[in-house]
């Protein structure tokens, strides 16, 4: 297992050179402070979970809020997990906050995938879905981006979850400050046997030396005025394509802010880069390219 990691570690060292490697190291070294959160953390989930009584709380304070954005969310199908996508689904049907809608655009070859999709529009129409051809991650981003009406974008991938208050925390940031233009949140692991581990802590205040090697705000919460200011996400760096936009929304702008709870769940399936970067090599290099073409 230590050889193992040490060849991981050479590994990106040759790949990405020893800055990105030391950057890496550093949030390695600040999430093992958390140690004693990774031991308990699956059995620590069913305390803070969240249960019938406080979902009714969080939506009667809604009624409260002064300030109710639309959020939506951006979510290109292909083909995932039929099982993993119901489950995704319902963790956004589950949210506190109603105030949202779904864009999906399913390129998926699965007539399984659009049943799916269409059982769920029916029981909320909240949730919109436009059939197409596969033209790849960007592209179908961009026809999820067209379709999508609301004041923020959320970015989700067709086989994760979301908690049932995502956006009710969210919503309650933007209440106290309504000029935030990105909002990211905690993260965790969904692995092959559906349990929860492995939650990634991330940086309390926006740094952007440290967002040049590592991109973690992933799937955040981004203002739609400021997407299209910076421009829609970009097919060349399919792979890296978040990372990418994210590059030029912060070159446009830095009201930054960061909750401080796992608020999103990555699910660990073969083919995944929540399994390792490994499963998708083309990626590193479009990474690389995001990161060396956006140098300020």
């Amino acid at each position: 297992m230590l050889l193992k990691k040490v060849r991981s570690a050479l590994s990106i060292i040759k790949m990405f050179g020893f800055v990105d490697f030391f950057y890496r190291l550093i949030e390695f070294l600040r999430n093992f402070r958390h140690w004693d959160i990774f031991k308990d953390y699956p059995s620590g989930l069913e305390k803070v979970g969240l249960e019938k009584e406080s979902m009714e709380r969080q939506k009667s304070m809604v009624d409260e809020f002064t300030y109710l954005p639309l959020f939506s969310f951006i979510t290109p199908v292909y083909n995932p997990p039929p099982q993993a996508l119901q489950e995704m689904l319902q963790s956004v049907h589950r949210q506190t906050y109603s105030v949202w809608e779904l864009c999906m655009v399913n390129a998926s070859t699965n007539p399984a995938i659009q049943h799916i999709i269409d059982d769920f529009s029916q029981e909320d129409p909240r949730m919109k879905s436009v059939k197409i051809k596969n033209k790849g991650i960007a592209a179908n981003s961009n026809h999820a981006l067209m379709n999508a009406s609301g004041d923020f974008i959320v970015l989700l991938d067709h086989d994760d979850v979301v908690a049932p208050d995502l956006l009710f925390e969210v919503a309650k940031v933007l209440n106290t400050d309504q000029s935030l233009d990105i909002i990211y949140y905690n993260e965790d692991i969904i692995d092959t046997n559906g349990a929860r581990k492995n939650p990634r802590f991330k940086p309390k205040k926006f740094h952007s030396g440290m967002f040049r090697y590592i991109n973690y705000l992933t799937h955040c919460v981004i203002r739609k005025s400021l997407v299209e200011k910076a421009g829609e996400f970009n097919p060349e760096f399919d792979g890296a394509q978040d990372w990418e936009l994210l590059f030029r929304c912060i070159e446009e702008s830095q009201k930054i802010q960061h909750i401080n709870r796992v608020l999103y769940s990555w699910r660990r399936l073969k083919g995944s880069t929540a399994m390792g970067m490994d499963e998708k090599p083309y990626a590193r290099e479009k990474q690389e390219r995001a990161r060396w073409e956006h140098k300020s």
